[in-house]
């Protein structure tokens, strides 16, 4: 009798286990993007940075900060967060003070709902320099970071250099691709132009979930008549800060041709090309990236 008992308990317990298992599987086929967030954020603290965070105009600013030396600000682009650089932090520590914000809507950045402008996106990431950096600091941008970099140096920021990767403040041409797809073909059109050919192509579970998120997305929630005003084409001329493209040389986004217009309105950036790479290098090939990410930063600018 008691054996029996016994038996439907643990029957019971292995039930329930393979109950929740099943659940936690069901969630995370479902939500494949929070999962990587989470994850990635878990490997920025294991790196031993700190999260903080800071009052900006647009409201509370939550960011990363470890190590020490010379600050550098890490810049991520529309619809990422801090963990998106988790994987080139460690190379970094040792020589820089490394600041990572969650940039205003996105991560655990405030506000969590509404729109969104590039205006406030300058603003705050102005006041993490005013508070952590006022001795100066070096940006690398990617994407729309690159872009908020080149906006905060204009601004008056005390920045000594900028790292602009896979982006910048030039009109650029998106050749029909959208960063709010609606449909799964639209969403494998786009992660097909962001990554190398080479790279694994995303599961159709990962592709749904970006067309699940795109309404509520940060790229959703801001407009291009908000951004328009902050192209600075044929507005360089004079912007004295030394700047470095690092460029994932397989982006069909942000080509190699994009970088080479800005080079043609600050003849002094220089062009640095990562080999079958996208759009996002620190996440599709960390190792390459972080290799020519120090080369650079290793020389004078």
């Amino acid at each position: 009798m008691k054996n029996g008992r016994a038996l439907k308990i643990l029957l019971g317990i292995l039930g329930l286990a393979a109950a929740l298992a099943l659940a936690a599987f069901v969630w995370v086929m479902r939500h494949p993007m929070e999962v990587f967030a989470s994850l990635s954020r878990k490997e920025l603290a294991k790196t031993g940075m700190v999260k903080l965070s800071l009052e900006a105009p647009s409201g509370r600013l939550t960011y990363w900060k470890g190590g020490s030396g010379p600050a550098l600000v890490l810049l991520h682009g529309v619809n990422d967060q801090a963990g998106t650089f988790a994987k080139i932090v460690p190379g970094l520590l040792g020589r820089f003070t490394v600041l990572i914000p969650d940039l205003p809507g996105h991560g655990e950045s405030e506000p969590a709902a509404g729109d969104l402008s590039l205006g406030s996106m300058v603003q705050a990431t102005g006041t993490l320099l005013t508070k952590e950096a006022p001795g100066g600091a070096v940006l690398v941008g990617n994407s729309m970071g690159a872009w908020i970099a080149f906006l905060v140096a204009q601004d008056g920021a005390n920045v000594s250099r900028i790292v602009a990767v896979n982006g910048g403040p030039l009109r650029g041409d998106t050749a029909g691709l959208s960063l709010t797809p609606k449909t799964r073909a639209e969403a494998a059109r786009l992660m097909e132009a962001l990554r190398d050919s080479s790279s694994p192509r995303l599961p159709g579970f990962v592709l749904d979930d970006l067309v699940r998120r795109a309404p509520a997305s940060q790229a959703a929630r801001m407009s291009v008549a908000d951004m328009t005003p902050f192209l600075l084409d044929g507005r360089l001329e004079g912007f004295t800060v030394p700047v470095d493209l690092l460029y994932g040389a397989s982006d069909q986004l942000v080509p190699l041709a994009y970088a080479r217009k800005v080079m043609t309105q600050i003849p002094r950036a220089r062009l640095t090309e990562v080999p079958r790479c996208g759009h996002v290098p620190q996440v599709e090939c960390p190792i390459a990236f972080g290799k020519a990410l120090d080369g650079l930063l290793e020389v004078a600018p």
